[in-house]
């Protein structure tokens, strides 16, 4: 069969015409381009197909690119170049911090993802009873959810163990009083309280999350640090099974993410910083992320202190307020005492974001006062005092730590006296109906 001879295409058709007529295109291109190329040095009018797709000049792309650097904050004075080089290293959404902890990788492989399916469940099942339980008003800038987050992204990034992760992420669920659908009341009984929690959080989480409250209170206390330096130490050179066993318990990674959070991400140059910290509290922190073989934690309490100090004076007369909980903002702005090095326009500009961020907060609901239990009101006060004696030489570490375990003892009095507690709970897969918002007479679809 004979095949018909198809048209040529008209790439090939331009193909041969180009061929026919290169000589006479040539002639009058080169002279074109060069006129064009002599001129370039006189005037920055270019032609768009000689100077790129985009039609900009290299001299043009040069001064563009200049320009936008010169826009950034990395290079200005004061509290603006710090924010960009040191500030909110962590997680700042819910969707952030789920993808770190879904897609962080194993330390040991690489192949392997951080945390199981179980484990993954647990932070996400801790983050979210944080979120529908908490009071989430604002107290002086920060919602509160941003930071318990925050920690737990922080966990995340050092690769802690999934039960830390979780507890970081709502250290502040047994400090701060519950929305209408979960609270029953300032006078709930103690142990009653704790158990509708299990029955959401399973035991073993319930448990940490009771312990690490109840001991290690809302960050640590100054000399708390110093404590547990001398602690780190006798467990490297005079090692015994009590000294041993606390320093394999004590969440430090947890206490120290939640205070370098609390000063990047948190409140510290909006409020006043309300522990206000001096530079040996954390010189001695640094120490204590370096015996923990923790650099990278180390360099970022380095970013707190910087971000703290950029505008709050470094020693506020070294008294941090003794409160389990923040105090009420008119006594933080009151207080607060500004750092005399920081930068000027900085400290002209403070009283002007005060007055503006206090009279704008009307708009939004205001920060409730927590509602502490007795029990871990009574264990962080204990807590501060066995650190404060150990500081003062009242107390030897063997004594300090028989005193820990007192009470440790006393915290878990649930699990002694109520029956209740002698079942273990695995982490429920279904959520209760109690802890469920929309089951409350009250919950109204926006």
């Amino acid at each position: 069969m004979k095949i018909a001879r198809q048209p040529p295409s008209p790439t090939k058709q331009s193909t041969q015409a180009l061929a026919k007529w290169w000589p006479a295109v040539l002639l009058f291109v080169v002279p074109v381009a060069w006129f064009a190329l002599s001129s370039s040095s006189e005037s920055e009018v270019h032609s768009p197909l000689l100077s790129g797709s985009n039609g900009i000049t290299p001299k043009q792309q040069s001064r563009r690119t200049t320009s936008s650097s010169s826009e950034t904050n990395e290079g200005d004075p004061g509290i603006a170049g710090v924010l960009e080089k040191n500030g909110f290293k962590f997680a700042r959404s819910p969707t952030q911090f789920i993808l770190e902890a879904a897609y962080a990788r194993s330390a040991h492989n690489s192949s392997e993802a951080l945390y199981n399916e179980k484990e993954l469940r647990m932070i996400q099942r801790s983050l979210n009873t944080m979120r529908g339980f908490m009071n989430q008003g604002l107290w002086s800038g920060s919602h509160a959810s941003m930071h318990f987050l925050g920690t737990g992204s922080c966990l995340i990034k050092l690769k802690q163990p999934a039960i830390q992760v979780a507890v970081g992420s709502m250290h502040g669920v047994y400090l701060q009083k519950w929305r209408k659908h979960a609270y029953r009341g300032f006078y709930e009984k103690e142990c009653d309280k704790r158990y509708r929690l299990r029955t959401v959080l399973g035991s073993e989480l319930e448990n940490a999350l009771w312990l690490d409250t109840g001991l290690f209170g809302n960050g640590p206390w100054s000399t708390c640090v110093t404590t547990y330096i001398k602690l780190m130490k006798e467990n490297m050179t005079n090692p015994t099974p009590k000294v041993t066993k606390f320093v394999n318990e004590a969440p430090l990674h947890m206490l120290f993410c939640d205070e370098v959070e609390e000063a990047m991400g948190g409140e510290a140059i909006l409020s006043g910083h309300w522990k206000r910290r001096d530079p040996k509290y954390f010189d001695d922190s640094v120490e204590l992320m370096n015996l923990l073989g923790e650099p990278r934690l180390a360099e970022w309490t380095r970013d707190a202190q910087e971000m703290s100090h950029a505008m709050m004076h470094p020693n506020q007369a070294y008294v941090h307020f003794k409160e389990l909980t923040p105090p009420d903002a008119e006594t933080l702005f009151n207080t607060a005492k500004l750092n005399p090095d920081a930068d000027q326009v900085d400290i002209d500009r403070w009283s002007t974001m005060v007055d503006i961020t206090r009279s704008e907060q009307k708009l939004v609901p205001p920060y409730n006062k927590p509602t502490l239990l007795p029990k871990h009101s009574r264990g962080i006060e204990r807590t501060r005092v066995l650190c404060d004696k150990v500081d003062e030489g009242e107390m030897t570490l063997d004594q300090y730590l028989d005193a820990f375990e007192e009470l440790k003892h006393d915290m878990l009095r649930c699990e002694r006296e109520d029956e209740r507690f002698k079942e273990f709970i695995p982490l429920p897969l279904e959520i209760p109906k109690w802890a469920d918002p929309s089951n409350h007479p009250n919950f109204k679809i926006q």
